[in-house]
């Protein structure tokens, strides 16, 4: 059983003290518990506040991108001290989206505000180790196919070479109905491996008739990607060396807390 903790809206209204202590006792949890990655924190800002997936739902720490910044920095100091890595969520910013994309796909190209949206993954993204997911959202004037978890416009040319982002981009579910609606988990797990996402990530966690571990078609859909010329050996190479300094941190050593060895 996991101890309570509190949403991202309500450790913003908390005190110095108790978001110290709230932060730490999440990041101790889970490293007791060898879990060694956090999709958290979600700095996504409360731009839309009926937003059904992250307003709504307490998922933001606020508003402001300097708030959003500073309080996501104080989870992440405590992810780090526990040997945990924190994950940055939702790229490029899920706070401003009207539909939720567990349930279709968001188009964000009218509601997208580049300057503010943007500003916690510019401030916090080489505060490494952390790793960021991308989202299922759809910016037209960006890449008027993909939405950014699949686009190398989004993953490649603005989080990589325009913020400098040279850790491990996992991508938000595939199971989701903003991207299986149109994609089979094995061609998005190529897809988005081919834009530059590092972890193709297939949570299996919709509604719905059970299916089969959906890893061995993920891992076929990369074989056949390198078959037809779609993607480079070299590509999943640059992406396991990625991973594997991630995972690096969080290797037992003498005198840290928790024995880290699993992922989550």
């Amino acid at each position: 059983m996991f101890d309570e903790s509190p949403s991202a809206a309500d450790y913003s209204k908390l005190g110095p003290d108790a978001r110290a202590a709230a932060a730490h006792g999440l990041a101790s949890q889970l490293a007791s518990l060898g879990v060694d990655l956090n999709f958290a924190p979600c700095v996504d800002l409360a731009l839309d506040p009926p937003s059904p997936v992250i307003a709504a739902r307490g998922r933001s720490f606020g508003a402001d991108p300097e708030l959003v910044v500073s309080l996501a920095r104080e989870q992440i100091r405590a992810h780090h001290a526990a040997h945990v890595v924190p994950c940055l969520k939702h790229f490029p910013g899920h706070g401003s989206a009207p539909l939720d994309s567990h349930l279709a796909l968001p188009d964000i190209t009218a509601c997208w505000r580049e300057a503010d949206e943007l500003a916690p993954f510019a401030s916090l993204c080489n505060n490494a180790p952390v790793a960021v997911m991308t989202a299922h959202l759809l910016h037209r004037g960006i890449d008027p196919e993909f939405p950014a978890s699949l686009s190398r416009a989004w993953t490649t040319e603005v989080l990589r070479e325009r913020l400098g982002f040279g850790g491990v981009v996992v991508t938000d579910s595939l199971d989701m109905r903003a991207v299986a609606q149109r994609w089979s988990c094995d061609q998005a797990a190529a897809i988005a491996v081919r834009a530059g996402a590092d972890l193709a990530l297939d949570a299996n966690n919709m509604p719905g008739a059970p299916r089969s571990c959906p890893a061995p078609e993920m891992i076929r859909g990369l074989f056949r990607a390198i078959d037809h010329n779609e993607l480079t050996p070299e590509t999943l190479r640059a992406a396991a060396r990625r991973v594997d300094a991630l995972a690096a941190f969080t290797r037992p050593r003498p005198g840290a807390l928790g024995a880290a060895n699993a992922s989550a």
